[in-house]
């Protein structure tokens, strides 16, 4: 029952993404610009952090809490999975969720957008197949809350 209940899950969450992306067609969005971040910009950026925001054009709202180690706790709407990053020589940050029981890889590149109040992270997918997600909130933690509700 509850591999059935992640099967579903799943599905759900790769149906928002795929509405996400017919949604592209209706609106347009700004490609990424400039380079990406390296390995150490990215780990920085990241790990120790709970990270917030959306799909980019508003299709969802996402959050990942990623402790200092490498390990997730990534929300979208009211499905959860627990996951690990690892942050690749060449800057992308590969995740692996308990969903896919870590047999899948998801790679993105991050860059920064925008400048001083207004700076974002953005990732965007390696393989190009999704909308990229932008980060609109980023506070620092020494832990993550494993099975209990992510604020």
């Amino acid at each position: 029952m509850r591999f059935r209940r992640g099967l579903i899950a799943a599905a759900a969450f790769w149906g928002l993404l795929a509405a996400a992306a017919s949604a592209q067609e209706e609106q347009e969005y700004r490609p990424a610009e400039g380079p990406g971040l390296g390995a150490a910009e990215v780990r920085a950026a990241i790990l120790g952090y709970h990270l917030s925001g959306e799909v980019v054009g508003g299709e969802g709202a996402w959050s990942e809490c990623i402790d200092p180690e490498g390990r997730t706790w990534w929300r979208m709407e009211d499905f959860v999975s627990q996951g690990r990053v690892e942050v690749k020589s060449d800057g992308q940050a590969c995740f692996r969720y308990s969903h896919t029981q870590f047999r899948r890889e998801v790679c993105w590149t991050m860059r920064r957008e925008g400048s001083g109040e207004g700076e974002r992270l953005r990732f965007d997918l390696v393989n190009g197949d999704s909308l990229p997600l932008v980060v609109t909130a980023r506070r620092k933690v020494a832990s993550c809350p494993g099975d209990g509700p992510m604020a």
